[in-house]
C-alpha cells in the first residue's frame, strides 16, 4: 500500500502495543479503531511517516487554540482547525508521532470513498509538524507523544 501525504490513515493495534507509555492517544470506544491520523511523510527518512491524529472535539481544542492565538500574536502551532469531509475538525499536531508504514493499517474511508484533505490544509499541518519537529531537536517540549522513544525504536527495526 502506498502511503499517501494528506490522506487520513488508522494504525494497527500491534503499534500502541508496543509503545503502550509513550502518551499516544488511545480510541475511546467509539465505532473508530484509534484515532485517524493525517500521514505526512518525513522530509530525511523515506522509511518515515508523521502521524497527526484528527479529533471531533472541537469545542475543548477551539478554546485552546484561541488561547495560543492570543498568546502567541496570531499563532497556534500546535493545532489546526480545519473542515475534513465537510465538518469541522482539529489537527492534534502537538500528538503526532513518527510510524512506519508496517504500523499503517489502512485508508481511512467514508461511505467507500477516501477524502484526502484540501492541499491548503494538509500543507499547513505538515509545515506546523515540521516547526514543531525543529523546535523538539532543539529541546523544546511542544510533542506529548515521547516521539525520542518511538523514533529510536522505529528506527533500529527498519
Amino acid at each position: 500500500m502506498d502511503i499517501l501525504t494528506g490522506h487520513l490513515y488508522h494504525i494497527h493495534d500491534s503499534f500502541y502495543g508496543r509503545f503502550p507509555d509513550c502518551n499516544l492517544l488511545y480510541n475511546k470506544g467509539d465505532s473508530f479503531s484509534r484515532p485517524v491520523c493525517v500521514a505526512i511523510q518525513d522530509k530525511t527518512n523515506t522509511d518515515l511517516f508523521w502521524a497527526v491524529p484528527l479529533s471531533s472535539k472541537i469545542k475543548k481544542y477551539k478554546a485552546i487554540y484561541e488561547k495560543s492565538m492570543d498568546r502567541y500574536g496570531g499563532v497556534c502551532d500546535t493545532l489546526s482547525i480545519a473542515k475534513y469531509a465537510g465538518i469541522e475538525s482539529v489537527f492534534l499536531i502537538q500528538n503526532m508521532f513518527p510510524v512506519t508504514k508496517k504500523y499503517i493499517s489502512h485508508l481511512h474511508t467514508i461511505g467507500d470513498s477516501s477524502i484526502p484533505l484540501i492541499k491548503t490544509v494538509s500543507d499547513e499541518i505538515s509545515k506546523k509538524a515540521n516547526k514543531l519537529l525543529v523546535l523538539h531537536k532543539a529541546g523544546k517540549t511542544v510533542v506529548f507523544t515521547d516521539i525520542d522513544y518511538i523514533l529510536n525504536d522505529l528506527l533500529g527495526h527498519i
